[in-house]
C-alpha cells in the first residue's frame, strides 16, 4: 500500500526534529510564540550538550549507520545570507550524477545495507535536473531490497518552480516543506562558524 505524503512546516516541532535542526530557534512570527521561551528552549539545548548534562545524560547525539543525508545539488533558488549549507557563500551549479547515485545503490545492495531513512537535501533539491530519475533509482532500491526505507526530500517550498516540482513528485516520497519566504533565516549558522568560536557552546562537552 502506497504511503501517503507528508508535509512539515517550520511551526511544527517534529519538522525541526526531523531537519536535525537543534540549532535552529524560528522567529516568533512563524511560531507565534513569545520570546522567552524561544530563548528557554535554546538554553535547555546549551545545557544539554554542555559537560554538565552529557556527564549526567550521557552524549547528545550518536552516530546512526542507517540514516544518510545526501546533497543532491549545491544550487539554491534563495541563497540565504546566512545559509548553513554555504550557498550563498561559496556558489556551486555542481550536483550529484544520476551515475554516482547508482553507484551508492549497488554499494548499498552488495553491502547488504537496509537504510532506515535516504533523505536528499541542497542546495534546493528540487532544482536538480534529473530529480525525478534519482528518486526512481532510489524507490526501486527500497521496493526490491529495503520495504522499510523512507523516502524524504527536504525542500525551502520557495516559488512556483519549486511547487510545481513539489506538486508531481511521487505520493510515497515524504516531503519536509520548510516554507522559506526569505533570505534571512534566524535560526541558520553557517558551515565557516564552528561551535568553539561561540561564547554560548564555551562549556560544552
Amino acid at each position: 500500500m502506497p504511503r501517503m505524503r507528508a508535509r512539515y512546516y517550520v511551526d511544527d516541532a517534529r519538522a525541526m526534529a526531523a531537519l536535525d535542526a537543534d540549532n535552529a530557534t524560528p522567529p516568533p512570527r512563524a511560531t507565534g510564540k513569545p520570546r522567552w521561551r524561544l530563548r528557554w528552549a535554546t538554553f535547555r539545548k546549551l545545557l544539554r550538550v554542555s559537560r554538565l548534562g552529557t556527564a549526567l545524560c550521557g552524549v547528545r547525539h550518536r552516530r546512526h549507520r542507517r540514516l544518510i543525508e545526501i546533497d543532491i545539488p549545491y544550487a539554491c533558488n534563495l541563497q540565504c545570507f546566512n545559509c548553513n549549507r554555504s550557498c550563498e557563500q561559496a556558489p556551486s551549479h555542481e550536483g550529484m550524477t544520476c551515475e554516482q547515485i547508482e553507484r551508492f545503490v549497488a554499494e548499498s545492495i552488495a553491502r547488504g545495507i537496509r537504510w532506515d531513512r535516504i533523505r536528499l537535501l541542497g542546495g534546493e533539491p528540487t532544482l536538480h535536473p534529473e530529480l525525478l530519475a534519482i528518486l526512481s533509482m532510489l524507490r526501486a532500491y527500497r521496493d526490491e531490497h529495503s520495504p522499510s526505507t523512507r523516502l524524504e526530500i527536504a525542500t525551502n517550498g520557495y516559488g512556483r518552480r519549486v511547487r510545481r516540482v513539489l506538486a508531481g513528485l511521487p505520493p510515497d516520497v515524504i516531503v519536509i516543506d520548510t516554507r522559506k519566504t526569505g533570505r534571512v533565516q534566524p535560526g541558520f549558522r553557517t558551515f565557516n562558524v564552528a561551535p568553539q568560536d561561540l561564547m554560548s557552546y564555551r562549556w560544552a562537552d
